[in-house]
This record gives C-alpha cells, structure tokens and sequence, in this order.
C-alpha cells in the first residue's frame, strides 16, 4: 500500500501556448502514520487533513490495504438515510492564480457485518445538497468483512468540478448500516485530475515544494542545504527571488550563495531551477521567514523557511562518534588523507580523535584538499575491525580555510595499543623490513615497521603512489594513519600504520618513467586494454648471465659473462619496459638467472620455465673434459619462459611440459645435435579471461637453432619439420600461439640462397605467420641484423581473433639498449579472444516473466558450435544446469535464443551459459541475475525495440499500477494494459505508433519505473 501521500507535479501545456490540463494524480491519503495528514501536495495545490462528522466516533486506524499498512475507521454510522452530521471528509485547494479539475475518485473500503451498506457523495460547491452523479466500477455496497474493495468513481462529466478556482471538500456519507456499533474503514483516498492557470495568458510563478524546515547550524557556520524548485511563464520582467533574513540562497547548485538572485527570462519563460538554499549561521536563535519569488504583474509565491542557529546543533566529537556504532551521527574536521587513498576512503580528524569515512558511490575524499575544513553525516559502521562513517548521507565544505593537521608523535608501544585509533600519526627512528626495493600495495602491501621499542606493521593501500615507489633501507620516522585491521578470516588483530603517499616516507622516490616506445611499424598501439590480450615475444639475450668460476676436483673452472655485462641494470630495464607494456603474456627465451627475473617479476605476475633448457653447454659443473666454445654452468643456460598477469591467465600446469623430449631421448646425456642444442619447445597452456570471455590457449615458446651456416640451416629446418609434425598430429583443433626467437626470417632465410626455415607453416593454410608483416616492411626484430627474427604463428582456429595491424617490432627507448639489455626488440601482437572459440556472444539476459524467468540470449556468429547449458546459482559460485539449448553449428550471421526457467528459486537467481563446441571446448558467459520475491517492484521492456503496435512487458509487485506511455516532448499517449497467462503485461494503443523512441512509465503508489521503448 501507497505509505505516502502522492502528489504529482503538473505537466503545463500552456508552456507551450495550449490551454488544456495534464492528468495527474492530485491528493492521496493512505493514512499508514496513523494520522489523518497527507504527506505531501503538488505544485500550486494544497491538501487538507482527513475528517469525520460529528455523528461518527472515532477515528481509530486498523490494519490496512494491504495487511502491513494503516487505514482509517469509524462507527454509529446511520441506518436508513444519509445524516449530515455522518460522514468522511478530505479537501483540496488550488493556490492563486490556478485553476483545479478534478476527473477521479478512487478509494478502498470494507466494512463490518453491521456496517453500512451504501454510500453517497457530495461536494462544498452546492454546500453538501445533492448527490454527484458517480459512476463506480463496481457496486456501490460495502463488501461484509473480507478483503477491501477498491472503488473508482469517474467525476470527468460533472462540470462543476472542472476548472474550479476555489477549495473543493468532498464528503462521503455511509448509511444503511444494522447498527450503531458498525465499523467502515477506509484507505488509499486518492484524487486524480489536472492543475493549470486561471488565466493561461497571465504571468504565472510556480515553487515546488512550498516549505523547507528543520534547517539547523551552529554559529558562525552555513547549515547544509536544501533546494526547492522554481519556474514561470508569461514573465515581463526577471524573476526575482529574496531570502529573508538569517538565510542565503544559490541559483548555481551552491557554487555562490548571496541573499536574492534574479533568473533571466526568456520569451516570458524561466525553465525549472533548482534554488538551494542554507542558513548563513551569522545570527543565532530560531530563524523563520519566507522566500518570496517575484515579479512584475505575477501572484508572488512564497517559499516558506524554517530552522535554528544554536551551538547544540554541532557535530558529534569524533571520539564520541567512535563509540556509538550502529548510529547515524555528524561529525566535523581536518582532511587527513584525501585523495592518497582512492578517493571513496578518506580520513577526518578533530581535537578529540581521527575516523575514516568510506562511501560505496562518490569519491567525495577527490573533493577536498588535505586540511580542509569538512562535516559529513552517515552512520558509524565497522569494517574489517575498522571504526568508520559507511555510506555519507550529507557531506560539505565548512568553510575556505586550510589547516593541513599535523600528526603526532608516538611510539610503537602506543601505535599497537590502539589509542590513536583513525588518528594521523609519526613513529621515529624506525626501519621498514620486508623483501623487495620498491614498495608493493595491497594484499603485497604489508612490511615490517621496527624501532628498538617494539615491531609493528606498515600497511601500503593499493591506491597510494607508494606503490613501485623506492623502499628506504636506513632509518626513518613513518608518518601515516594508525587504524585497526582484522581480515575476514579473523586470523589477526592489529594496528597497523598507513602512509598516505611517498611525503610520508622520507627517503622514498618514485622510479623514473616508463621508456617512451617507438613501433616498427611506426604508429602501432601497444597500449595495455581490458578488452584484448596482448602477448610480447622476447629474446632477453642471456638474462642475468654473470661470469664466474666453480672450484672442481681437478681444479678451478672459470667461464665468462655474456650479453650485458651489468645485470642489475639489464634487470632494471627489462622490468622497466615490461611496466610499460603491461602486458599479458610475454614470451621469453634466454632467461639464464631466473631467479633475478623473479625477483624482478612486475606484482600481480607469475613465471613459468620449461625444466629442458641445455644449449651447446650442457656439461656438469666439473666437466674435467671442458669444452672448446668455453665452459658454462648448467644452471645457468639459456631457458624459455612464460610470464602472465594472474588477473588474466590462469596456467594448466598438468598440460604445460616441453615438447619433443621423448623424440630426443631427454632423460639421457643430452646430445649437441638436439632440438636447438637441447634447447627444447616449451608448450604453455591456459584459460585466459578477457573481457568477461574466457578461451583456452597453447602457446609453443622456441628459442630455435641459431647460425647462418648451411649446417645451421639444415639442423634447423629439421627441428620445425619436427616441430610441426608434433603439433599437426597432437594440437591440431587448438587455439595455438607458436612465438619466440625463430632465429630465421620467413620470408626467406638468413641462410643465402634457402627458403625460410618455417616454409612449411607459411605453406600450410592452417596457420598464419601474423608478424610476417615486420618481414614485408623491413622492421628488423634483432639490434644488430636487418632481418625479422623474432616471430608469432597462430593456428587457424586462432586467427580470427588476431586484430589486424596490431603485430608490431617495438624499440623501447632505453639509454644503449642493445648493450644495457638485449640484442633482441620485443614483438608485440593484441587478440580478441572472443572471435577465438565457435562462438561470439553478443547479449545474455534474464527477465523475471510472473512467477518465472525468461533468458534470452544471440552470438553475432557461430563455427562448429554445439549447444549451449544454461547453469543457474543462488551464490554466483557454484553452478548446476537447469537446461540445454542446441546451437546454430554454423552462422556467420546473428542467432538467438531463448529458454524458461520455470521454477526459479526464491532470492536472487544467478544464470550464465556454458558454450560447447564440437570439439567439447567450452566456454562461459557473463554472469546475469534476477531478484524473485514478493517484495520488489520489476518492470521491463519485452522484446525491445518493437516492430508492431504491442508493448510487451515484465510486471512484478506492482499492485494497482497506473500506466502512461508518453513521447519523449511529454505528449501522453492513451493506452491500455492486459494482464497475461505467462504473468506478463501486452501494452495496445487506439492508433498506430510512429517509429521513434517513446516513455512507458508504471505508477504503483510510491513507487515509479520509467522504461524506453523503440519502435522500428
């Protein structure tokens, strides 16, 4: 049941010069306060309370329509004829200047046993004389006990009731009852009809609402503010608009206030204005007044202000606020941490303590600077152990000045004792522990804090600059928030300290930026997106290889450095140009000390090494034989790897192993001839999600035979024949990536006079050399030759979701790069995965249809699909199919499709679909939900946009709904809704619609849902 009186404001089609009225509802009392008021009037309308004649006892108010609300009640109603003194009786007044219509009366009623059983009503117009001439929908007597009757009277005929300028009291009079202790109850009285002017020709003002009270401050601070509406027609001059005296008022939405503002109009017309207005806090006591807005020959209309200037009216003192969880309270002070911590967390502070303030919504902490003045209002909640305001209700500036607070100075013994709680603080001469030289936030976030008093933690947020930040090794004094912190699994309770910003920790600098990029071809977007994967491929030329010398038996063995002869700088520069990409895979050959690279491994990144590396030396440590190309520690060749961004990639480490180690005999001494030296493929396989699409991928890391000897050549070639014959025969319906150090062109060979050494996959239609463009454009992949060597092949099931153009040889900006870091250029190339897999889905939805819901669902196209389970979930976690739907197999044009659940569950439904194709890939769909309940109102669109004159909606838990379909200038359209079989409702109008876009709005008392409809 409507809980509030409604009353909706008036659409004036004289704005636009036409002098007819707009159907609105006009006054409704529900009586759910158990008190006769109406909670609320329309523009230029007023309400009056509820009565009852002087012959009726009571009021008492009952249960309602429905059971959870109120209704109103009275006894000793008459038994054989009206009596003037029985009765109900509500009013209504148009204000000045307009005019009233009043079209429909339509209220709820039961009465008891011994009730009346017949009702009239009548009007102040004729003082109360004659009966109106109604016509009901349903019979005019009361039903005996039971459930309410809900009644319609239609007052459109009665032209006495049309255009009234004066108040209108409408009294309904009960008779027939068998006997004085008889009750009848009423609820949900509403008027509808229209407002308009009483000279559509005349300078009109309209305010809405007509009063704003309980404004409340302190002195020498503005209260918050409060807005009402403002617009007019038919103007001469300017509207005028004064605030009286204690108030301020702002046309701008509060950027300037001043005590009167004048809005311009413009061909007699001022459009809606919101008008907000504030106490200015200069005088103390209760300050009321009027806003009057004016202008020459119009009605002034008056706003009606009310409120208190008294030091009671203060914030709660933070320390205060702290204890009274549970509690919405205001509070006032000093930015702590503003925008250090994302922006929706910031932090206050006052003379008595510190609290955070977090709001799911609005960055409100990107408002403000540290040191302003602010006052915000919510509830005080924990989270995670920590005391703070959660979800602002009213949040403002106090005033303009800045006083940044300073923190205070406290030992470890008292940061662990909880004392400074939410408080901005300083531990000296402390030492911040942990692994790493830059400061990682987040779950990686946390670092031991010591001083020689105590240990405590250092929490870095993940929002902070501190993060890739320098991590300080010597002694420091920390400044930073001291606040509680339990995680969910309860496994510690502590107090940890949060610096703000690198300013917080002395000593701490931001790394230089990443390496400005260069692209050949010139122009190519290597850009890091969440909505593509990009993979690198890159030789790292000996990464981490530092020379050295092992102690034997027979003596010691010295072997020199390779590739850079610096490698905390080449490892300081691979990582720098790997931030700048920010990719999600990257494929790399000549890793030697891995262990350096994942000591470098950007956060949020995970490494994967084949275990099968040997190249040329492939000796024990203490080989007495030597060599003669020089000796070098096994642990310490050249290996291929793969590192991925966890967020993305997920590997499937019991498929991911080296390939061809069988044919070459690996467990044994590995011979010089082998696959590359030994330096065998290594297969990576995983799901990689991106953009709500997950695909599974194989990518065949190589580090080929290098040389341009024929020799070479030939050993070479062999090695891809045997290559190819392994993935032709075991992952040929895959989505396979084959990337890395080719050490051959393929367009033509770096052997003189041979073909490529990868002819064979050129030749083979299912693949495609992707990078071959760096060939047909002479970008050279290798520092010191002018070939491209460096090259990425995908399988044909792949190769649609290569986005064209993107390969590209990138030259990272680096001082010397050649010789600080590799010999090699990375070779980048982005994918849509989603055009990977049979099928590219283009929409899922889920729509509650009565008392179930109908999914719908196209793929813009289909290869070798399947079918496609529908899985339903009441956590989003675990799954079950509740139905299967056969797929399209092939399409290359859009196809949809459609199930029913029939029986959902009662809460919220989670749906998604799992994609199956012939060759039982799977694949899964965004997640959707629907809410079935008793409770929640649902309105939606079926079959949107339309290409007929039938609206199709979903309805639920909108009892007594009123519809309007109107065009998107405000003309209202008539149309009829029929409820439907499936629970649905079909929407028809008298004439045809024009294609074009349209409002279809659903009014069940307090509730209101607006829904576009397209028809085409």
């Amino acid at each position: 049941m409507n809980r509030t009186l409604q009353v909706a404001l008036v659409v004036f089609f004289w704005l636009l010069a036409v002098s007819t009225y707009a159907q609105t509802t006009l006054a409704q009392w529900n009586f759910d306060t158990s008190t006769p008021v109406p909670t609320a009037v329309a523009a230029n309308v007023s309400a009056a309370n509820t009565t009852i004649g002087s012959g009726i006892t009571g009021p008492t108010y009952p249960q309602g329509n429905p059971s959870t609300g109120k209704a109103f009640s009275g006894s000793a109603w008459n038994v054989a004829s009206p009596d003037a003194n029985k009765y109900v009786q509500f009013s209504l007044s148009p204000a000045s200047s307009f005019t009233v219509s009043v079209d429909q009366l339509s209220f709820d009623e039961q009465r008891s046993n011994t009730g009346p059983t017949t009702w009239v009503l009548r009007t102040s117009l004729d003082n109360f004389a004659a009966d109106i001439n109604t016509t009901p929908t349903s019979a005019t007597s009361p039903t005996s006990n039971g459930s309410f009757t809900s009644r319609v009277v239609s007052l459109s005929a009665n032209v006495a009731l049309q255009n009234v300028s004066t108040p209108i009291t409408f009294r309904i009079y009960g008779y027939g009852a068998s006997g004085l202790g008889g009750t009848w109850r009423f609820d949900n009285i509403t008027l509808n009809g229209s407002v308009g002017p009483l000279d559509p020709t005349a300078p009109l003002i309209s305010v809405s609402p007509a009063s704003l009270t309980s404004f409340a401050t302190v002195p020498g601070t503005p209260s918050l503010p409060k807005s009402y509406t403002v617009s007019s027609v038919n103007l001469t001059t300017d509207l005028t608009i004064t605030a009286p005296t204690g108030y301020e008022i702002s046309k701008d939405n509060g950027s300037s206030y001043a005590g009167t503002q004048t809005l311009t109009q413009s061909g007699g017309v001022v459009a809606a204005t919101a008008i907000s207005v504030r106490l200015t806090g200069v005088s103390s006591g209760t300050l009321s007044g009027a806003i009057t807005n004016e202008s020459a020959g119009a009605t002034t209309q008056n706003v009606a202000v009310s409120g208190t200037v008294d030091v009671a009216n203060g914030p709660t003192p933070i320390a205060t606020a702290r204890g009274q969880v549970g509690t919405t309270v205001t509070i006032q002070g000093r930015v702590t941490v503003s925008t250090q911590f994302g922006g929706k967390l910031f932090y206050i502070q006052d003379a008595t303590g510190g609290v955070a303030v977090y709001d799911p919504n609005t960055s409100y902490g990107n408002q403000v600077q540290l040191g302003d003045l602010v006052q915000v209002t919510g509830p005080v909640a924990l989270f995670q152990g920590k005391k703070e305001i959660n979800g602002v209700m009213a949040f403002s500036k106090v005033d303009n000045t800045n006083q940044p607070v300073s923190p205070q100075v406290i030992t470890i013994p008292q940061l662990t004792a909880g004392t400074f709680e939410g408080q901005l603080v300083t531990i000296q001469n402390a030492t911040i522990g942990g692994s790493g030289a830059t400061f990682q936030g987040g779950a990686a976030g946390t670092y031991p804090l010591t001083t020689s008093d105590g240990a405590a933690e250092l929490f870095v947020t993940s929002a902070s600059d501190l993060v890739g930040a320098t991590k300080p090794t010597g002694v420091l004094s920390a400044t930073g928030i001291a606040d509680r912190y339990i995680p969910t699994d309860a496994s510690k309770n502590v107090i940890q300290l949060n610096p703000r910003a690198i300013f917080d920790i002395p000593g701490s600098e931001v790394p230089p930026p990443p390496p400005t990029i260069i692209t050949c071809p010139t122009t190519r977007d290597i850009t890091d997106n969440n909505q593509t994967l990009s993979v690198v491929t890159w030789n790292l030329e000996w990464y981490g290889f530092d020379g050295g010398s092992y102690t034997c038996t027979n003596g010691s063995r010295t072997y020199a450095d390779n590739g850079p002869t610096n490698e905390s700088l080449q490892a300081q520069n691979v990582r720098s140009v790997m931030d700048a990409f920010n990719a999600d895979i990257y494929v790399l050959q000549e890793v030697s000390d891995k262990n350096l690279l994942i000591a470098n491994t950007p956060a949020g990144y995970a490494l994967s090494c084949s275990d099968q590396y040997t190249s040329y030396f492939f000796q024990d440590l203490c080989d007495a034989n030597g060599n003669p190309q020089g000796f070098n520690p096994t642990a310490i060749n050249q290996k291929v790897c793969v590192m991925y961004k966890t967020s993305t990639v997920s590997m499937i480490a019991a498929e991911s192993k080296p390939l061809l180690a069988d044919k070459y005999n690996y467990t044994a001494t590995p011979r010089s001839d082998a696959w590359a030296s030994g330096r065998l493929p290594y297969l990576f396989v995983a799901n990689v999600t991106v953009d709500g699409q997950t695909r599974k991928l194989y990518i065949v890391d190589i580090h080929a035979k290098s040389g341009s000897a024929q020799a070479d050549y030939d050993r070479r070639k062999q090695d891809i024949i045997d290559l190819k014959a392994e993935l032709d025969a075991n992952y040929g319906n895959v989505n396979l990536i084959l990337a890395g150090d080719y050490n051959d062109d393929v367009d033509q060979s770096i052997a003189t006079g041979n073909p490529s050494s990868y002819a064979n996959f050129v030749a083979d239609a299912n693949y495609t050399v992707i990078s071959s463009e760096l060939s047909t454009n002479g970008c050279n992949t290798d520092a010191n030759f002018t070939d491209a060597i460096d090259h990425i092949t995908v399988s044909n099931e792949l190769a649609p979701a290569y986005i064209a153009g993107s390969v590209a040889s990138v030259r990272p900006a680096v001082v010397n790069y050649a010789l600080t870091t590799s010999d090699h250029y990375p070779t980048f190339a982005r994918f849509n995965i989603a055009n990977a897999l049979p099928v590219r889905l283009s929409s899922f939805e889920a729509k509650a249809v009565g008392e179930t819901v109908a999914l719908s669902w196209a793929t813009a196209n289909e290869t070798k699909s399947a079918y496609f389970d529908v899985e339903r979930s009441t956590d989003a976690r675990e799954f079950g199919a509740i139905g299967r739907v056969a797929a399209a197999g092939e399409a290359q044009s859009t196809k949809t499709y459609g199930l029913v659940d029939e029986h959902p569950l009662s809460g919220t439904n989670y749906y998604r679909l799992k994609q199956v194709d012939l060759d039982g890939q799977t694949a899964y769909s965004k997640i959707v939900s629907v809410v079935i309940d008793n409770l929640t109102p649902a309105f939606e669109i079926l079959g949107n946009p339309t290409d007929n004159q039938a609206i199709r909606a979903a309805v639920r838990n909108l009892p007594n709904a009123v519809y309007h379909l109107t065009t998107l200038a405000g003309r209202e359209i008539t149309v009829q809704g029929q409820a439907q079989s499936d629970g649905s409702m079909l929407f028809t109008t008298a004439q045809a619609l024009s294609p074009g876009v349209y409002l279809l709005r659903a009014n069940a008392g307090a509730t209101r849902i607006v829904r576009k409809v397209i028809v085409k």
